[in-house]
């Protein structure tokens, strides 16, 4: 579907993931700067008995090698810990870009058990491991179904007419993408045992049900996903 048919909804979807977008690009700013400043320490130990102590620092600067070398330390360290934060509650996953190693580390809570411990501490760092796993599992699940819901309300109160020419049913809101086709948006009532079974998984229940017809004789439901 065209942009240029819901472009409100559009500019809240972008409003939506720019928050994730920021912070993943920090992270591969992170990333890009550990793989280069270990080559500007190389450079640095190389240059000192040529009497050049230190690249792009002004003259009174002193102890540009080992304040460099801390650099990469904090930089480091801080790389580790927002990486694992950001697996956790769901912002990275292992199909971000450059970022996906970072969701499996935090996901194995960055060790694995060994087979030659003893086999009751090794049941009990297993279990955690699951656990961690599953936790990460619910909090990505929050994390992007709640994202949709925001947009499904959003394209339901404020995109869709409820005084549309086509037919549709009363509770239902319309949406013309063309002469031919329109896009139904009718609330739906999610049941207790469903919403507890979403609950356990992570997921924010979507009480909204999107349907695409042709003509307004044929429908075909569609996957809801941005």
């Amino acid at each position: 579907m065209s942009a240029s048919v819901t472009p409100y909804s559009y500019n809240f979807a972008l409003i939506l993931v720019l928050p994730t977008w920021f912070f993943i690009v920090s992270l591969i700013t992170l990333v890009m700067l550990q793989a280069l400043l270990p080559f500007y320490l190389i450079l640095l130990v190389i240059l000192k008995p040529f009497g050049v102590h230190g690249l792009w620092h002004k003259p009174e600067h002193q102890y540009v090698l080992s304040t460099a070398f801390l650099r990469y330390l904090w930089l480091l360290i801080l790389f580790i810990n927002l990486s694992a934060m950001a697996a956790k509650v769901g912002v990275i996953t292992s199909d971000t870009p450059l970022l996906g190693p970072s969701y499996t580390a935090a996901s194995q809570g960055f060790f694995k058990s060994n087979e030659e411990d003893d086999p009751a501490r090794a049941a009990a760092v297993d279990a955690s491991y699951h656990a961690l796993q599953q936790e990460i599992q619910r909090n990505t699940n929050s994390f992007r179904s709640a994202q949709k819901r925001l947009l499904a309300e959003f394209i339901y109160n404020n995109e869709a007419d409820s005084r549309s020419r086509c037919a549709h049913p009363d509770e239902a809101r319309i949406i013309e993408i063309n002469d031919f086709e329109i896009l139904t948006v009718t609330p739906v009532v999610i049941d207790e045992s469903e919403q507890q079974k979403m609950k356990e998984q992570g997921s924010v229940p979507i009480p909204y049900q999107f349907r695409s017809s042709d003509q307004g004789v044929r429908f075909i439901e569609n996957t809801f996903s941005w």
